[in-house]
């Protein structure tokens, strides 16, 4: 049912992601770059034919639980995009300090549309990804996941946080692997 893709550029580091989906994944593709550019690594969804693709980076660890989580809300087909609540100390990982509204009983909801999500572990619609080409590549490793939101809510799709699903994420490990000027010139260009 899923296509797994895994943008990296350390082999050993992407081994714990792997493992982390084989046993449920109809494929698992790690797409390996020497130089920086996630957006083009994540070009590998081409490959697949299943009915949904997972973006997930090397530093991140999901369960069996969590990717059904992650498929319920597809049921809807006017969802594109579904992402989970990530540990990692982003806005996306405390749905309280990101002031999700809660039920009636003071819970948090299992799903809710959000504006954007952050691109560590997205699963994302096959048919919205040929409706809107992938990943913009202009983009290197910053704002392509807003970009995505954002031409999914253009195109016709809905975008949705699985509050109540965690996913581990140890996150920055690819930025702070740059040069302090490198990881600047991206960031600006990106962010442009």
């Amino acid at each position: 049912m899923i296509d797994v893709v895994i943008p990296t550029r350390h082999l050993d580091r992407a081994q714990a992601a792997v493992d982390s989906v084989s046993d449920f994944a109809a494929s698992v593709t790690l797409s390996m770059r020497p130089e920086w550019g996630f957006t083009k690594q994540a070009q590998a969804w081409r490959g697949g034919d299943q009915p949904f693709v997972l973006f997930l980076n090397d530093d991140c660890h999901v369960t069996e639980n969590a990717v059904k989580e992650l498929l319920f809300p597809m049921a809807d087909q006017t969802v594109g995009i579904v992402g989970p609540t990530l540990r990692c100390g982003d806005f996306q990982s405390n749905p309280f300090a990101a002031e999700v509204p809660l039920d009636a009983k003071g819970n948090l909801p299992y799903y809710i549309e959000v504006r954007h999500l952050i691109g560590a572990c997205l699963l994302v619609r096959r048919s919205l990804l040929q409706r809107i080409g992938g990943w913009d590549t202009q983009f290197v490793l910053h704002c392509s996941d807003l970009d995505l939101c954002i031409r999914s809510w253009e195109a016709g799709y809905k975008v949705v946080w699985a509050v109540r699903t965690e996913v581990k994420h140890d996150a920055h490990m690819t930025l702070n692997e740059m040069a302090e000027d490198e990881r600047k010139r991206i960031l600006d260009a990106d962010h442009w």
